[in-house]
């Protein structure tokens, strides 16, 4: 084998795209440069691309090399490139685009170029093939996205950080903890991907001008790869979202000045509550200075909560207006991962309320509770952060309240829902109650989302007609009592 030190090699030699369609008159492949020296470099991209010998076509620059300079020859329709070998090792990488002068079909692709590798330890066998060995055997070059050799085979994206769409923070995972980059790069713009698929793959892609101060490039923050940082990034979080779950993990927990908290307002939880809750970052007497964004998970026992009953409300944050923040929740099951965050590059000083929130209690709680059971939520995962993506410490901190099972419900078993019907099932003005089995109910109750009731009728029969117009669309429970049981089911009021 031999190894090539790299002066004045040049490699521009991957792989043609075999499947050509009859419209297909022109078809770019990606090239690699390799240079250790100083000098010009006549890149011929046209060489190993395939253009349909009826057309002609013209040579363009998509984008400026960050670390070089490149211009393109009109009468050769070839680049010259001039490397930047003033550091050790540099890494390099512009679009050119070939468009057909008569269909007007463009095809696009990438020139890689590595400057200065001499110390990387890397053996390239290039020489050693002939075009059409390369073209034979595409595996070798770039269709794996990667440069293969005998003996240390290199991944580009670990050379040049390819980007997974919606992992912003360059981490390897889609969370809520992305939603903060976004927002710290909210507005930016740069080079968009060639490839600007949303699917969880990497993906090749040219760096931003700004890094933040962990070294993550802006582009990784450009979810969709359409050059721009917006709301629509946000989109591609949520798309390849991963559902981690936190349920086990240890609560977060630091000596930290400020605290992150959440307060439960009610103060018991019972059947059927409205439970309201505050979350709280900083207090309203020492203010925190310097803060961007936070994200974190809440974890709740899932059997004790109406999934479709959780309300968040973004409202009234110190952290700035609706208009000035980014917001996004993810609910699974018995967690809700949350973020907020600025969106135009300014920190806010401020401590208190940031997100009030509410929720449901489920209407049957026997046999889920033992009596010292509390209702709890707790904080995982926690992080604040400034706009330059540095962490600030806080103290996560939970909050729980006891569990108080209503009086009428203490000792009744739950009966058999099988026997309790009610139809018609979303409802209008009458909703019939009907209890199967030889089944009495002494009392029928109709019960709001805020836990107030709204109907209250003593019975002692099977069957009972009510008149529900005068109820507004919405969900409600129903709840039947016999001397020793209870039944709960739903219902859709729509007007």
């Amino acid at each position: 084998m031999k190894r090539v030190n790299l002066f004045c090699a040049l490699i521009l030699s991957l792989f043609i795209y075999q499947n050509k369609t009859q419209a297909q008159l022109i078809v770019t492949a990606d090239d690699v440069l390799v240079v250790q020296q100083p000098g010009e470099f006549v890149i011929d991209p046209i060489s190993n691309d395939y253009i349909d010998s009826s057309v002609s076509a013209t040579i363009s620059l998509l984008n400026e090399p960050f670390s070089g300079t490149a211009i393109v020859d009109e009468a050769t329709q070839t680049i010259i490139y001039q490397p930047d070998c003033s550091v050790p090792f540099s890494f390099d990488m512009f679009l050119y685009q070939l468009e057909c002068s008569v269909s007007g079909s463009i095809s696009s692709s990438i020139i890689f170029v590595f400057n200065g590798m001499e110390d990387s330890n890397i053996t390239f066998t290039s020489t050693e093939y002939s075009l059409e060995d390369l073209i034979s055997q595409p595996d070798m070059w770039g269709v794996s996205t990667s440069i293969s050799t005998n003996t240390n085979p290199v991944d580009i994206c670990e050379i040049i950080g390819c980007v997974w769409p919606g992992d912003a923070n360059g981490n390897g995972l889609v969370g809520i903890r992305d939603v903060l980059n976004v927002g710290i790069a909210y507005g930016m713009n740069g080079p968009p991907r060639l490839d600007q698929t949303i699917n969880w793959e990497a993906q090749n892609s040219i760096n931003w001008e700004f890094n933040l101060d962990s070294g993550t490039n802006y582009k990784h923050m450009d979810c969709n790869g359409d050059g721009t940082v917006d709301t629509e990034d946000l989109d591609i979080i949520v798309y390849n979202y991963m559902e981690i779950s936190n349920k086990n993990d240890d609560l977060n927990s630091t000596d930290a000045n400020y605290d992150l908290r959440i307060e439960i307002l009610n103060e018991t939880a019972s059947e059927g509550d409205t439970i309201y809750a505050m979350i709280k970052l900083g207090n309203e007497f020492e203010a925190m200075d310097d803060v961007y964004g936070a994200a974190f998970s809440l974890v709740f026992d899932e059997n004790l909560i109406d999934p479709e009953s959780v309300v968040i409300d973004y409202n009234g944050s110190w952290m700035g207006s609706q208009d000035e923040i980014l917001k996004v929740h993810y609910q699974t099951s018995g967690q809700i991962d949350l973020a907020l965050t600025r969106m135009d590059q300014n920190n806010s000083s401020g401590g208190g309320d940031i997100i009030p929130m509410k929720f449901v209690m489920e209407e049957v709680l026997l046999g889920k509770v033992a009596d010292e059971d509390k209702f709890y939520l707790d904080f995982v995962d926690a992080i604040v952060v400034n706009n330059r993506g540095m962490e600030i410490d806080v103290n996560a901190i939970g909050d729980e309240k006891d569990i108080v099972l209503t009086e009428i419900e203490s000792g009744l078993r739950q009966g058999n829902l099988n026997d309790f019907n009610i139809y018609p099932n979303p409802a209008k003005n009458w909703v019939q109650i009907e209890l199967a089995n030889n089944s009495f109910a002494n009392v029928v109750e109709i019960i709001d989302q805020k836990g107030k009731i709204v109907r209250h009728i003593n019975v002692q029969n099977q069957y009972l007609k009510l008149n529900t117009s005068d109820l507004e669309s919405g969900l409600y429970f129903v709840k039947a009592y016999s001397k020793d049981q209870v039944w709960t089911q739903k219902l859709n009021i729509v007007k």
